[in-house]
């Protein structure tokens, strides 16, 4: 396999593919390609099927099927998915505060008759 970039590489005890630089663009382009510019993630058994563009507000991102040591960067192993839909796949550190937001508001509904600060 030729790589344009030089960072870019096969790791030789698993195989894995690494994709930087222009590599990577070349792969996020043919996975947009692939998937029209539309979410490719299934949630409860259907494909989401949103826009998710090449670039802009609501661009799309390139999810992988497996994480960790087990990430490939091919065609074959990776998604195109929208931002909904990505964070809920890579909860990353990322979007901890929105996480943690979304959890107290959960927690001061539950307990409506108890004082804001006890």
């Amino acid at each position: 396999m030729k790589f344009k970039d030089p960072r870019s590489r096969i790791l030789w005890r698993t195989g894995r593919v690494q994709l930087r630089g222009q590599d990577k663009t070349d792969l996020r382009r043919d996975v947009y390609n692939r998937a029209g510019g539309r979410c490719e993630e299934i949630r409860n058994g259907k494909r989401c099927n949103r826009f998710a563009g090449w670039d802009g507000l609501k661009h799309g991102e390139l999810s992988h099927r497996a994480h960790g040591a087990k990430r490939n960067d091919t065609t074959d192993d990776v998604l195109w998915s929208c931002r909904e839909c990505h964070r809920k796949r890579h909860p990353g550190p990322q979007f901890a505060a929105q996480r943690r937001r979304a959890q107290e508001t959960v927690a001061d509904r539950a307990r409506p008759g108890e004082p804001l600060h006890g």
